[in-house]
Formats: structure tokens, sequence, C-alpha cells
């Protein structure tokens, strides 16, 4: 017995053993160099064998790297890469210890070979272990990450005061990643300053028994790997100088005080075509001079403490800062202006047109800042539960998988932002091929001499155009032959029905019997006043007759679609033969049937065609029964109806029938869709549908709203005057008589920014946001308010000017003075 590898004779070694009398091949601790071709070969007197073994050893996972360490500035996306190229292991991920679960933040690779790290945090540094695993073991590679974060400062006061003589603490509040160093300048020059102290993330400087040499502008500087911030203050010193002296003989020193700038909003937003104001109010001594820039350009137009821009527009957002000048220095503050850009659409396809069963693709593309919100409506109402269609990631649109005429009709799509809504509407359409829906007699008979109507019963959406055609002579709608059919008139008749939809094609073959008269003979014969066509509802009960006049009395026969009828629980022939009785009739029961009358002088036959009446079926699976319109839109009313013989359908509003004629209105698609241009106040109403056929009615109601834009009861601009700590409130005349049809959003603003009522102490709204209460008014509440009252139709405002008059208080006037020398 002896064992080969890859044509190799195979020795034992530490780690080869051979067992049992070197029946088996036994190896230690196998490695990658073990996997081969084995045969063993068997040999004795009468003769040898072999087997064959393929071996394979699966070695553990091995990683190419470890210990690694990252840096990712704080916003910066980084990926990390399992350091492996074996494909087939199965990879998970640690951080600290713990598994990472998908997040907006960490995002995986389809393999898991990858993670992803959006918009690095400092939150997001720590230890990263990558774990492979498959059936032989595990194998982990750790990572680190640090996140860089900049300095960020919490802003010194512009301005900071200390009397002469006392003690002043300048504070320095940073954070950053790795912790930064801090370096303190006054008035540009490093400090070494011997009371400096840090806690955490605060940093201070204390000046005791402050002098004039303490005065100045002291700046907290920053540093660390990621970046370099810094801060500033300005220290002022209060003098405190006795007057010893009665001398008359003096001089009046002015004193020249730095310009400093009262704070206020520094993020501006305002609506397109709306007015901007930033305003800069400067103190000083000598009076300050005010210049504006914009993205650090002077703006040469604009002098002085309010900068008005009339009917802003996007191009006027930016970085905008004013400088307050005079001899003993400068102070600078900085704005950011955000102008909202109302929804506009573009590339509307606002009337879709989709063949039945195919998908309608819905497109509303808004352009807006800030991004608009798109909200999808049908009949004036948002889109709450349509399982035939699907919306995409941002909602612009709307697709409709498999059309059905249910689908048809009106949407609309609202885009919105905070600069107010925009509304774009739709018109679809669902085309459906030509169809018959009632059954025909495709092997229609005749006598010769006997009358007989070749119809093409062709239904569709658009109204397909149909025609008959014999021999390829011309299109008839449908062909009469009254007694004069021949043998010449028998053959192939075609029904074809086309539309934009589709096309139709059926073929009807024409049978024209001719009867041979026969001497001293009775054969069957119909009478003239016989009944060829029955009719029966749905459900019902109906019995033909085959009354032949014949001597001897004939045996009579009974077809269905020209094959032998077989009898079934709701289908009788009477003991005479003669009647034909079936119940409970189903549309699968109509068609043509032929009685055949039989004795010994000859036979006859006749077709009977019977026709099963389907009440009309509304499908109000998708139909909105309270639609809402906005004024001067369009609006369909949709009632898409099923039924046979095809219903007629008739619209009514408050129980009169709708007069077409109205230029403003319109009925299409066989009468199904009712639609209103223009729409006004007083088209709001119960409307409803009325679909009938011999077969029964059903109706659907609605009710239409009209949304009208909110009015106001007055205009122009109102003045309001008061006296400081007055309290006084600002009313929004809303027109109260639209107040329920349209209920409007209002919203206040103040110097052109939005008012939040929860932040301001002094402010409040009434539930209705209807009045605005202003108490204890200060000088600083006085100023431009506007209400803007909005829904989807429009939008309206009314504007208040108010002015706060100060209260009379005494004046302490102190004069510092030196003696002349």
């Amino acid at each position: 017995m002896v064992f080969v590898k890859d044509g190799e004779l195979v020795k034992s070694n530490d780690d080869i053993l051979f067992l049992n009398e070197k029946q088996q091949l036994h190896i230690e601790s196998p490695s990658e160099e073990d996997s081969g071709h084995y045969t063993c070969f068997a040999e004795n007197k009468v003769g040898s064998a072999e087997k064959n073994v393929i071996v394979t050893v699966l070695p553990p996972p091995k990683m190419m790297e470890n210990n690694r360490v990252f840096e990712v500035l704080e916003n910066d996306t980084r990926t990390l890469e399992c350091p492996i190229k074996d494909p087939s292991v199965q990879i998970r991920w640690l951080k600290n210890g713990i598994p990472i679960a998908t997040s907006p933040n960490l995002q995986f690779s389809t393999s898991g070979h990858k993670i992803h790290l959006m918009h690095g945090q400092v939150s997001d540094s720590g230890n990263y272990t990558c774990v492979a695993t498959n059936e032989a073991g595990e194998a982990r590679s750790n990572m680190k990450v640090i996140v860089l974060a900049p300095p960020h400062f919490k802003a010194l006061p512009n301005e900071l005061k200390v009397v002469q003589g006392h003690s002043k603490t300048i504070r320095c509040e940073v954070t950053g990643a790795p912790t930064p160093e801090i370096e303190w300048l006054k008035d540009g020059q490093k400090l070494d300053y011997p009371m400096f102290q840090s806690s955490n993330n605060v940093h201070y400087i204390h000046i005791r028994n402050a002098t004039l040499e303490d005065a100045g502008n002291y700046t907290c500087t920053a540093t660390n790997l990621a970046g370099k911030d810094s801060t500033s203050s300005n220290l002022k010193l209060k003098l405190t100088i006795p007057l010893k002296t009665t001398n008359k003989n003096l001089k009046v020193v002015t004193i020249a005080v730095v310009p400093s700038i009262a704070s206020s909003e520094r993020l501006v937003q305002v609506k397109e075509n709306t007015t901007l104001s930033l305003d800069c109010v400067a103190s000083g001594n000598p009076t300050p001079k005010i210049s504006w820039l914009r993205n650090g350009v002077l703006i040469k137009s604009f002098e002085g403490p309010r900068l008005v821009i009339e009917a802003a527009q996007a191009s006027d957002a930016g970085s905008y800062s004013c400088e307050a000048v005079n001899e003993a220095g400068k102070a600078t503050a900085n704005f950011e202006v955000d102008v909202f850009i109302k929804p506009r659409f573009k590339d509307l396809e606002s009337e879709v047109r989709v063949i039945e069963g195919e998908r309608a693709r819905l497109e509303c593309k808004a352009e807006g800042h800030p991004p608009p919100v798109i909200t999808w409506l049908r009949g004036g109402r948002p889109i709450e539960t349509m399982h035939n269609s699907i919306l995409s990631p941002h909602g612009e649109t709307l697709m409709i998988l498999k059309s059905r005429r249910s689908d048809a009709g009106g949407y609309s799509c609202v885009a919105e932002n905070f600069a107010g809504p925009a509304e774009a509407p739709f018109k679809l359409t669902v085309l459906v091929k030509p169809y018959i829906e009632e059954a025909i007699d495709q092997n229609p008979r005749v006598v010769n001499n006997r009358t007989i109507v070749l119809r093409c019963p062709v239904l569709g959406i658009s109204q397909p155009k149909v025609c008959l055609f014999y021999k390829h002579t011309n299109c008839y709608r449908e062909l009469h032959y009254f007694g004069v059919s021949s043998e010449s008139d028998a053959g192939r008749y075609t029904c074809f029905a086309e539309n934009e939809a589709g096309s139709l094609s059926t073929d009807l073959e024409l049978e024209v019997i001719v009867i041979v008269k026969q001497h001293n003979l009775g054969p069957p014969k119909w009478p003239h006043d016989g009944n060829l066509e029955y009719e029966v509802k749905v459900g019902e009960t109906v019995t033909m007759d085959c009354t032949f006049r014949a001597e001897p009395k004939p045996d009579i026969l009974w077809y269905y679609k020209d094959s032998p009828l077989y009898l079934s629980e709701n289908k009788l022939i009477s003991s005479s033969g003669e009647q034909l009785t079936i119940r409970g009739a189903q549309l699968s029961d109509g068609g043509k049937y032929t009685c055949k009358a039989i004795n010994e002088a000859g036979s006859a036959q006749v077709d009977m065609q019977l026709k099963v009446l389907v009440p009309p079926v509304i499908d109000k699976s998708n139909v909105i029964g309270n639609p809402l319109a906005n004024a001067g839109s369009s609006i369909f009313l949709e009632c898409p109806v099923s039924g046979i013989p095809p219903p007629t359908v008739k619209w009514f509003r408050e129980g009169d029938e709708i007069d077409p004629a109205d230029p403003r209105l319109s009925v299409t698609e066989n009468n199904q869709t009712f639609g209103i241009n223009n729409v006004m106040i007083g088209d709001e109403g119960h409307y409803y549908c009325l679909a009938e056929n011999k077969g029964g009615y059903d109706t659907q109601e609605f009710d239409l709203e009209v949304l009208v834009a909110p009015e106001m009861d007055s205009h122009g601009t109102q003045k309001i005057v008061k006296s400081e700590d007055d309290n006084f409130v600002l009313t929004c005349p809303v027109r109260k008589s639209l107040e329920n049809r349209a209920p409007a959003q209002i919203i206040w603003y103040k110097d052109n920014r939005s008012i939040d009522a929860t932040v301001q102490q002094n402010v409040k709204l009434s539930s209705d946001s209807k009045k605005l209460h202003i108490m204890k008014a200060t000088v600083s509440d006085a100023g431009n308010y506007s209400c803007y009252a909005f829904n989807r139709a429009g939008e309206r405002h009314m504007d208040f000017t108010v002015e706060i008059l100060c209260r009379v208080s005494k004046l302490v006037i102190v004069t510092v003075m030196s003696l002349r020398s």
C-alpha cells in the first residue's frame, strides 16, 4: 500500500503519519501546500487497485495590514477598507468592540468590505475593526480613526469694560479635536501674562487693579492639526478723575470712543421680491461713519445705518458687512443674507396620454430656494393611498404602474418651500384599445329576400373609427339589407376599428339560405311575427320560442354558436322542444342560438340573438367624491362606467342636467369625463353623474369645493403710534366671509424677518394667528410689520408701521475737565 501526491511518492515525517497498516494517511496541521491530487495504490498477488482523492486545504483568512491610523477632517468623507483580498470570506465591522449598524453617517459597500464614513464628526472617532471569517477561522484588522475638528469659539463679547482699579476676567471658550493650543494676543502682540488659567475647554485671563495700560484689543487664538481660529474683544477702561479745583480757567477734554455696533439678527432671510433691510446701529465718539460691503466689495451707493434693497432677488444673497469708523478705531458687523425663491416649474407636460395597462409618468420638475417639497393631489385632495402608483425618492415623479380607466382624470402637484406654494395641473387620459363588449354573431344567416343588419358595436377611448368591409369595398359603419339579400351577398365581412391606442379586426361570415319550394310537401316554416332577438338582465330568466308551422309536426333541435346545445342546471328545454329557458342568465350565455325544425317534408332553421344586459357599474376605486379646485384653475370629474349595452352618461348639478353648451364646460371620453375650465366660486355645489342602459343605472356624487385666495377687509399701510411700556395689538384683517371656505395660514414679519412668538418674550400670537400682541413695548419694537395670509390659491398681505415714543426722563450730564497749565 503506497500513497502518491501529484505523481510523487508520499513519505512519512513529523507531520505525515501512516496509520492502520498504511491504509490511512494522517497529516498534522495541514497547510495550503498539502492541497493536491492524492492516489493510494494497493497490490497483492491477485491484482491491484487504486483510489483517487482531491484534497483542498482551506486556509483561515489573512489580513494584509493591521493597526492603521486614519485622520479625517470634520465633515469630510473617508472610506475604510478591510485589507483582505479573498472575496469569499464574510466581513463584519466593529467600533470600540461593538457591532456597527448602518446609519445616515455610516454606509456599507455591497460586499461589506468597505465602510464609508460620511460627513465625519468627532463622535465618529474610535477604534474600528474588520473581522473576516470562513470555515477555517477568522482574522482581524484594527484601524484607529481620528476626526480632526478645527477650533470653534463661543464668541467673545465685542466690548468689555472695566473701571480703573477694579478686576476683570476675559473668558475664551473653544472646542476642537485634537484639543487646540491657546495663545493670547493684546493689540496684535503675543501676551505673556502671569494670570493665564485653563479649565477643560475654557481659558481665562484675570486682570486685577486695572490700569490704562490694560485697555486694548485682546485676541484668543486656537490652533490644532485641523486649523486655526481666533476671537477678539475690546477692553475699555472707565477713568475716574477727581475734580479738586474751582479755577474757572478750564479746558474741556473730548475723549474719543471706539465705535461699537449694537447686536441684531445676523442671519437675515427674506422672500423674493420683498424688501431687504439690514440695520447697523453704531455708537462712538465722534459719530462713526458707516459703510457697507458685499462679499468684501464696497457698496458705493449705500451709506448710513440702514441698507435697503427693494424687490430682493436671488442675486442679492450673500455675505454683507457694515463698518463703523471714527478716529478712535473701527467696528465691523457681518450679515448672511438668504433670499427664498418661490417654486417655479420647468418642462411641464400637463397633458399626459397613456394606453391602458401601460405605465403613466407625471413629471413635476420644480426649482426654488430652498428646494421645494412636492405633494401630489388628485381632484384637489392629497393622494393618501393609491396602490397602483409609486413616487420617486424626492416626490417629483408620480408613476402609475398599470394604468386603468379609473386612473384617468385631473392631478396636480404642489411645490412648497419657505417662499410659498405653487401648483401645476395635469390631465391624465387613459386610452383604451377598440373592443367589443357584447356578444355578436360572427356566423349570421339570413333567408334570401329577407332583411338583415350587420353591425360592428366597437367601443374604445378615444372614440374608434369603425369600418365594415366586404370584398374590399367602401367603409361602412353598418350594412343594412332590406329584403334584397341574395346569394351574392354571402361571404366574409371584416369589422375593423382603430384609435390611437390600437386596432381591432374581426370577421363575420354571412350565409344566405335559399329555400327551394317542393310540391305536395309541407316543410317547416317560420312565422313572420316570430321573435328573433331576446334581451335579459344578468341574473334573470328568459325563454326563447321556436314555433315553426309545419305538418306533420317537426322535431326541434337547439344549437348554441353552431354547436349542439348541452343542457345544464340553468338551461332547460320544454317537453315539446319549442321553448328554451335560461335561468340566472350570465354574460357568457349571450350570443347566437339556433333552433332547427325537421319533418318528413324537409327542414328549416332560424337564428336567434340573446343579449345579456349588464347594468352600469361605476368604478369608484379612484373617484374623488369631494374634489377641491383652486379658483381660476381647471377641474375634471370622472365617471368611469362599464355595462352592456354601453351606458349613456349624463351630468347633473343640484338636480338639473348640465348644458354642455357653456364654453367653460366640457364633456369628453364618451361623456365619462366632465370638465370645468376657469373655475369660479359660483361653480361650488353638488354634482352627480347618471349612467343608464336597459339593464339599470348607477350614480356617483361629487361635492365640489372651490378654494379662493384670502382677502383682506382693508388695504394699504396702517400707522400705529405707541409709547414705551404700552401694550398694543396688531390684527390681520382676513375677511371672515371666506374664512371657512378657504382657511388661510397666517405668518407675521417685522422688518421682513419672520416673528417667532415662542422666542420673543414680549410677543404673543392668538390661537388663529390673526392677532399679534406686543406687551410693554420698547424702542426696539418699532418698525415695519406685515401679516401674510395664504393658501394654495394665493396670498394677500397687510402692512403696519409702528412708532414707539420714548418717555421723558431726567438727564444727568457729566463733563470731564482738566486744568489748563
